[in-house]
């Protein structure tokens, strides 16, 4: 009996991993390198970069003496590597950089006012 699959390589770049479907549903991550996939039925869907990556925020907020100031906060982040923060950076969140500025802004004004 003949195997009737068809397989093709897909580059992964380094720091980077690629999340692959099947049929529509989550199958596997594959790092770096050359990966094989079941052609018709295997797809990569997204890639996570796995690189230190910078947001800067601006944020105005009030002082306890009544006064307003400009903070900017540089704020580096990266996804881990484990396979539990791959998948949560791609199917749960939908835009991690304003979850990220919005922690920071709350984080700024609960400690500048003191």
């Amino acid at each position: 009996m003949a195997c009737n699959q068809c397989f093709c390589l897909a580059c992964v770049r380094t720091n980077t991993v690629a999340l692959v479907e099947r049929c529509g549903k989550f199958q596997a991550i594959k790092g770096p390198g050359c990966q094989c996939l079941v052609w018709p039925v295997d797809s990569i869907v997204g890639r996570v970069s796995l690189r230190v990556r910078q947001l800067d925020v601006n944020c105005e907020t009030k002082t306890k003496d009544n006064v307003f100031v400009t903070i900017n906060v540089a704020v580096q982040f990266q996804v881990k590597s484990e396979d539990d923060a791959i998948y949560a950076a791609h199917y749960r969140l939908t835009d991690a950089r304003s979850q990220i500025e919005s922690y920071v802004f709350d984080v700024v004004r609960s400690t500048s006012g003191r």
